[in-house]
């Protein structure tokens, strides 16, 4: 996956800052910033799990918060830097976060959990840079996204779906950028017990819904995500 995006990086930073991006900007986006708003975060100590370029670290640096973000990709968090110089950016992964015990009383992760490749360690790390009482707020995939092939029947698209049951890597068309995007296929009951077994509590959970207006950027896309949701929002609290 790292490599991956090392090769990306240049493209995938274009496309997130596209305001044409119908899935970012009118449905996971929107929601992800919804909800940060209504967290009390000011002056608060916040990870930016996985940030990428840094999308949502110049949001969460906005608003306030003493925030540092992390990511795999030395390629993207090249461009983090030179996009946000005031913010401090390492190399590291939710597998092994490079920070100390209860360091943090926030983490958040944007369409990041479908890269976990192991998600008991993944978010066994969160836990364990999060204070007690701290708090971890994510969107990904909803898991049969990823196991979802779209076929045309008679001049209409439909979807095939492979086993959810078998966990692991998956490869799914990202149309936008023209290439098999691979992400990691875990059931929604693997998600929930690593949550729960790593000292968590959920107290928050949305399935995501575009934005009306987002119908006059893409109307296909819209319906496809009224019909069959895509996204989700989680929040869980450390005990």
């Amino acid at each position: 996956m790292t490599n991956f995006y090392n090769k990306i990086a240049d493209s995938y930073h274009t496309f997130m800052s596209d305001k044409n991006n119908f899935f970012n900007e009118y449905v996971e986006k929107p929601a992800s910033i919804s909800k940060l708003k209504k967290l009390d975060l000011n002056r608060k100590r916040v990870l930016d799990l996985g940030c990428g370029s840094g999308r949502y670290t110049k949001i969460l640096l906005n608003m306030g918060v003493k925030v540092v973000g992390i990511d795999p990709s030395k390629e993207l968090i090249s461009i983090a830097t030179n996009e946000i110089p005031n913010v401090d950016f390492k190399i590291g992964s939710a597998e092994n976060i490079p920070f100390s015990d209860s360091r943090f009383d926030f983490v958040f992760a944007g369409m990041v959990i479908q890269y976990f490749s192991n998600p008991q360690k993944a978010f066994k790390e969160v836990s364990r840079v999060l204070r007690p009482g701290g708090r971890f707020v994510f969107t990904g995939h909803i898991p049969y996204v990823a196991i979802a092939k779209p076929i045309k029947v008679g001049g209409k698209k439909y979807y095939e779906f492979d086993n959810y049951f078998k966990e692991g890597v998956r490869k799914r068309k990202w149309t936008s950028l023209g290439i098999d995007m691979p992400y990691y296929h875990f059931r929604f009951e693997t998600i929930i017990k690593s949550i729960l077994q790593s000292g968590f509590s959920i107290v928050d959970y949305q399935d995501l819904k575009p934005l009306k207006e987002g119908k006059k950027i893409d109307e296909g896309d819209y319906y496809e995500v009224v019909n069959k949701s895509k996204f989700y929002l989680m929040e869980v609290v450390k005990n």
